[in-house]
């Protein structure tokens, strides 16, 4: 992807998202949020965190190349992942921005793993963009 498509898919979903917000308070629903950064996911919630000094996201290969979003260094977002009771195949890959308009992000492997979905847990990258790692959630 173009570094150009890239800042353009960016802006939609800041579009949309924007959208959506306003269209909620103007309807007078209250927008309810996932929660704190740092609280251990709900229920069966997935959540995934960059603990390293990169970006990262996880990729869900049995789910056709299922991928998160982006999940900024020393943040980490949820994601609900169903309730499917199966044990399957989590991608942990990392994610550097382009350096300078003319080039593109970077992507890496970091590790693979397994994730429970109907049992929740933290997949985090850790380490550093020369050494990096991931952990996973107990199955």
């Amino acid at each position: 992807m173009t570094r150009n498509r890239f800042a353009q898919s960016i802006t939609v979903k800041r579009a949309a998202a924007t959208l959506a917000a306003g269209a909620a308070l103007v309807s007078g629903t209250a927008l309810a949020f996932a929660g704190s950064a740092s609280a251990a996911p709900a229920g069966h919630q997935t959540q995934v965190c960059a603990k390293g000094d990169y970006a990262a996201y996880a990729v869900f290969p049995e789910r056709g190349g299922l991928s998160t979003a982006v999940v900024d260094a020393g943040k980490c977002m949820p994601f609900d992942l169903g309730n499917r009771d199966v044990i399957e195949t989590v991608e942990v890959w990392g994610f550097l921005p382009a350096k300078t308009p003319n080039d593109a992000p970077t992507t890496f492997p970091v590790a693979t793993g397994k994730v429970h979905d109907s049992k929740g847990g933290t997949i985090a990258a850790t380490g550093t963009v020369e050494h990096p790692d991931a952990q996973f959630p107990l199955l």
